[in-house]
């Protein structure tokens, strides 16, 4: 508690009315501000997509959006002001460069963060299938791990983009993620983990073949500490569908005991390897390990 000038206790900080009036101010600037900045900077944005521009002036402008649309309400009103079919149309203009695209991608990022109306948003504007593609051609590593993190902040906890994913080009596009660098393999691994942890429908895991071999290849062990979450990832998703489906498990029950056994004589050249201890322990949730 604080004294007041009357005498009286009050909570401390307590915000006087003054204050309280001219933070609301403020704030309001602010908000003109950083709408009247992705305006400008989506005005760049446009004039690229339309065939007019440098693409380094493009780039700028879409990191500089990336920055203001972190904020959800930001990221929404982007939506409704058309934004994101603007920053779409700059990653497939035919002129666009690796780091547009990316940096096109990592605005989708920050609008979708996993925000049902945002994703409804970039959906409504092709969004997924345009990811796909930047995924799939991307010449530069960071422009496909981008593209991909957009992709699963799209789709992710989505129920029926996820579904239209897993039976359209997702089971290919994540065996390609999966067999990227590093950071982007994790990703894909997690989304994978993700999008398979509550389905036991055998159709939908039959259409993520693909995914699931290659997710066998991610659990291969490397010393490296940039592998862990891809190799982590990989086996929960992989013992996850394991323990839902018996015909998954029957399919893949070989190929899933090379790869435990393969962590397990890792080990014994590794001991003190905790990440491999932690893989083994999920290794044996697997049905017929336990015990």
């Amino acid at each position: 508690l604080s004294q007041g000038g009357d005498g009286t206790s009050s909570p401390r900080g307590a915000m006087s009315a003054e204050d309280r009036a001219f933070l609301e101010k403020v704030m309001k600037e602010y908000t003109v501000d950083v709408a009247k900045a992705v305006s400008e900077h989506l005005s760049v944005v446009s004039r690229f997509a339309g065939g007019e521009g440098e693409a380094e002036a493009c780039e700028a402008a879409l990191d500089a959006i990336e920055e203001l649309t972190i904020d959800l309400d930001m990221a929404r009103d982007l939506c409704k002001l058309g934004g994101v079919r603007e920053v779409l149309r700059a990653a497939r203009f035919e002129g666009a460069t690796s780091g547009v695209r990316r940096a096109a991608a990592g605005v989708i990022a920050a609008v979708a963060q996993n925000d049902e109306a945002c994703q409804n948003a970039v959906a409504a504007e092709g969004g997924v299938a345009t990811l796909e593609d930047v995924v799939e051609r991307a010449s530069e590593s960071d422009e496909r791990r981008v593209a991909f993190g957009a992709l699963s902040a799209t789709i992710r906890g989505h129920p029926s983009l996820e579904e239209a994913f897993i039976r359209g080009r997702g089971p290919h596009i994540l065996s390609l993620a999966l067999g990227a660098d590093a950071r982007t393999a994790s990703k894909a691994a997690f989304l994978l983990y993700a999008i398979t942890y509550e389905r036991t429908d055998d159709a939908a895991l039959d259409a993520l073949a693909p995914a699931f071999r290659a997710a066998v290849d991610a659990t291969a062990y490397d010393p490296s500490p940039e592998t862990y979450q891809r190799r982590e990832s990989a086996i929960n998703a992989l013992v996850r569908a394991a323990q839902a489906s018996t015909a998954f498990a029957q399919s893949y029950r070989e190929s899933l005991d090379a790869a435990a056994d393969d962590a397990q004589r890792a080990l014994s050249d590794h001991p003190d390897d905790t990440g491999l201890k932690d893989h083994l322990a999920l290794w044996s949730q697997l049905p017929w390990r336990r015990g």
